[in-house]
């Protein structure tokens, strides 16, 4: 008897057309579950057929079952212990009181099926795929037993009397004819709920097979395309399909509407929503495919149909990516112009049931690559290099090789051969985030564009792609800050109390990923400043700053900026590699801007060939704005020509504490303890950190300065004071601080004030102690004040004078943070 088409399969034309659910395993898995089950089934109010799942992990532990039973013919009577506790810890709950009895005796009376199918797996030599394939169909069938018992007027439908199949190989195939028939004569005048055991069949000769994983979706497609319901309903975990994977982009929202194609791309590249076999039965009948939340039954989700979004006007519907992959090429001039040759290959394939997943052919004909699962890798490399050296003419050659661990990225869109472009974009996107990509491939209906890249880059490549199409205006960052002393601390204070603010006024969202110091780092794929400074920070586990790099380097994100808030000589040597990875570095760190020239400009060099950027606004003048003052006008071709300058904010606060009359140690100390100073004085004392600053802004300004060109006219302190060892040296500032407290005195008897002055001109460059009269702009600098008057080409005879706090951890810390805001 040949079935009725779908389409004119009406039970009743006055009645409403069936409604076919489908519940997987976590919507079938726990006791709230299942409740949102009942409430989802019953709000129908029409005769509705329900197919589920085993309940979660129960397909797994059948396996495992299986395979001990194979390995060691017992060693599971464990296993089906704890098969009889779950559900019987879900029954108590979700059961009447007699439900829940009789639900037991049927329970056991499975088990003890299951305990004799496993007993036979020992002395069973042949067919041994039968009976596994009878095992594992057991989780379904104990929980359908269970939901039929939920509700009064259901009935339990063997989903295995329903599925006609025949094997193929290691699969099972569904017969279309055979299974429309038994579904509909099953179904037809049908008054009450069904409730079925998907994931099973029974082939014709009366052997139990099953239809893969995710083989319940393909049952509930089939049964639904064969009544011609008005729509088969997938409940499942997640809100619908998804533009990407949301563990990889949280910002990932639901796909509305899907065309079938699209929906078969997506699941066939990695999207586990929907079971891709399952999609051909709404095809062939015209069904829409409803992808729903169990948990979240008001949203939404996704319908798949024929026409996908015809209104939308967005190219891309989606991306994904399927890793576990082996990327083999056969090359050779072997190859070019043979008849054929594409044929065998594949054929050898399909003949040892590989099944190839991606396929990519140069037009010259000289390779042609494709893709299969990591565990078919070394077999299918070993057919082609038995099968293909007979195909080489006299005078050529064929060979064959293999990359491992690598992953597919699928970019999807039914509007994209409408668009101009996306390739572009995509792999300019890719190259830009230093993301190589080693083969490629776009059907001819343009509604996939794939790559292959290594596995290791999967993630941060659905990442990018999903930002280059799907982005939100609002520009993204994530941070990983090295030093939490008294800058990073303040930075990571001011970021957490700004973060709302400057998400909701510029559009920018900044998240905190990572924190280190050189012993130890806290790494997460949330955002940290949420609870900055909470207990982490002091709990932050030893780890060594290469773990905390290559964290960084294999984040997902598409923008990451590395925080440099130390004075470590050791991390600022790692600027290039940073770059080189082509992340943005902004550094309060002065090392590595005050190196030798050659170093400082291969740095800029690296950060330009790479795309990344390198910001240190604070290495001079802390916030102010001297180095983007600088730079502004040499980029728009005024030319500095000298400049003079009071640089260090904690040496005016500690001449400015002498000479109101405090002992120079007391000033040394207050200003270490306010945050003026370098976590060692001894820079700021001994003209160090003004040496460097002076070689910043000079090469700033386009001058090759270096270390060694600047001359020191008047020392603050003795070089024998400079030179000792930390544990002695406080004690000797303490001595020296009298006699330089009696040159404080003469200076003030004379009506002037001392300054550590830096100045510049034309490539000279000089630091040191200078007596400054009352009518120098440097007599007048409150506190921890700097100055700096530049004399350019532009700005003469009279300078540009910037003039502000130059040290503080509150001013260091907003120039920091300033600079993470150019960086975006």
């Amino acid at each position: 008897m040949k079935p009725v088409h779908p389409k004119q399969y009406i039970i009743d034309k006055k009645e409403k057309k069936m409604i076919v659910m489908k519940f997987g395993g976590t919507s079938v898995g726990s006791v709230s579950a299942l409740n949102n089950l009942k409430l989802i089934v019953e709000k129908k109010k029409r005769p509705c057929i329900v197919v589920v799942s085993a309940i979660t992990g129960i397909t797994n532990l059948l396996t495992t079952m299986f395979e001990k039973a194979v390995k060691t013919g017992s060693n599971y009577k464990d296993d089906i212990i704890t098969i009889r506790e779950k559900h019987v810890s879900l029954a108590k709950s979700v059961l009447p009181k007699s439900e829940y009895h009789a639900f037991l005796e049927e329970l056991q009376e499975d088990l003890e099926k299951l305990e004799h199918l496993l007993s036979s797996v020992s002395v069973m030599k042949n067919n041994l795929r039968v009976l596994e394939d009878h095992i594992l169909s057991m989780g379904e069938q104990f929980s359908s037993k269970m939901i039929t018992r939920m509700f009064k007027n259901a009935v339990r439908v063997d989903g295995r009397e329903l599925i006609v199949t025949k094997k193929s190989g290691e699969r099972s195939q569904i017969l279309w004819e055979q299974t429309c028939v038994k579904v509909q004569d099953t179904f037809r005048n049908f008054k009450k709920l069904a409730i079925v055991p998907g994931f099973c069949g029974r082939t014709e000769e009366g052997y139990i097979t099953t239809l893969g994983r995710g083989g319940s979706d393909l049952s509930a497609a089939m049964i639904g395309a064969a009544i011609g319901a008005e729509t088969i309903d997938i409940w499942t975990d997640v809100d619908g399909m998804m533009t990407c994977d949301p563990n990889i982009v949280p910002q990932a929202h639901t796909i509305p509407v899907l065309s079938y194609a699209e929906a078969a791309e997506l699941c066939h590249f990695g999207a586990k929503v929907l079971y891709t076999p399952a999609i051909w039965p709404a095809v062939k009948s015209g069904i829409p495919i409803k992808i729903l939340n169990t948990f979240n039954r008001s949203h939404h989700g996704t319908i798949i149909n024929s026409e996908g979004d015809r209104q939308g006007k967005h190219p891309v519907t989606g991306i994904t990516h399927v890793s576990g992959v082996s990327l083999i090429t056969v090359f050779g001039n072997g190859l070019m112009g043979q008849v054929g040759t594409s044929y065998r290959l594949f054929g050898a394939m399909a003949d040892k049931g590989i099944n190839i997943i991606f396929i990519s052919q140069a037009s010259s004909e000289y390779s042609i690559s494709f893709a299969v699962k990591s565990e078919d890798g070394e077999k299918a490399l070993s057919i082609i290099k038995k099968g293909l050296e007979a195909d080489a003419i006299h005078g050529s050659y064929i060979d064959a090789s293999i990359e491992e661990d690598m992953a597919i990225i699928a970019v999807v869109g039914n509007k994209m051969r409408m668009t101009p472009g996306i390739s572009g974009r995509i792999f300019t996107a890719l190259g830009n985030n230093k993301i190589n990509v080693v083969a490629t491939a776009q059907g001819g209906s343009e509604l996939n564009v794939s790559a292959v890249v290594k596995a290791s880059d999967a993630k941060k490549a659905v990442a990018v792609l999903h930002d280059e199409f799907f982005g939100m205006p609002v520009r993204e960052a994530d941070l990983y800050v090295a030093g939490h002393g008294v800058v990073g601390n303040e930075l990571l204070l001011q970021l957490k109390k700004q973060k709302d603010n400057i998400l909701k006024k510029e559009g920018i969202k900044i998240s905190l990923k990572g924190l280190a110091d050189t012993k130890r780092a806290v790494i997460s794929e949330a955002d940290l400043l949420g609870s900055y400074p909470q207990s982490w920070k002091s709990a932050m586990p030893e780890r060594n700053f290469r773990e905390f790099l290559e964290a960084m380097y294999s984040a997902p994100s598409t923008k990451k900026i590395f925080v440099d808030c130390t004075a470590s000589s050791q991390i600022a040597a790692l600027y290039d590699e940073i770059l080189e990875n082509g992340i943005h570095i902004v550094a309060a760190n002065k090392i590595a801007a005050s190196g030798p020239s050659r170093e400082y400009e291969r740095m800029l060099k690296t950060a330009l060939e790479n795309r990344a950027s390198f910001h240190n606004e604070t290495n001079a003048g802390a916030g102010l704005p001297i180095i983007s003052t600088i730079r502004d006008m040499t980029a728009t071709g005024d030319k500095i020509q000298r400049f003079v300058a009071s640089l260090s904010g904690s040496l005016n606060f500690i001449l400015n504490k002498v000479y109101d009359g405090m002992p120079l140690y007391d000033a040394v100390m207050l200003a270490q303890k306010s945050g003026f100073t370098e976590p060692d004085p001894r820079i700021d004392l001994s003209g160090t950190d003004v040496r460097r600053k002076l070689l910043v802004l000079a090469r700033c300004a386009g001058y090759k300065l270096e270390e060694e060109q600047i001359t020191e006219n008047d020392r603050l302190l003795p070089a024998e004071l400079q030179a000792c060892e930390e544990a002695v040296f406080y004690e000797r500032l303490k001595e020296y601080g009298k006699e330089f407290g009696e040159r404080m005195d003469k200076v003030r008897s004379a009506g002037k004030r001392l300054r550590y002055m830096a100045s510049f001109d034309k490539g000279s460059a000089n630091i040191g102690l200078v007596e400054v009269e009352s009518d120098d702009p440097a007599y007048n600098l409150d506190d921890s004040n700097n100055i700096i008057m530049l004399y350019t080409k532009r700005y003469n005879p009279l300078p540009l004078v910037i003039k502000g706090y130059g040290a503080g951890a509150a001013v260091t810390a907003a120039g920091v943070f300033a600079d993470i805001l150019k960086a975006l």
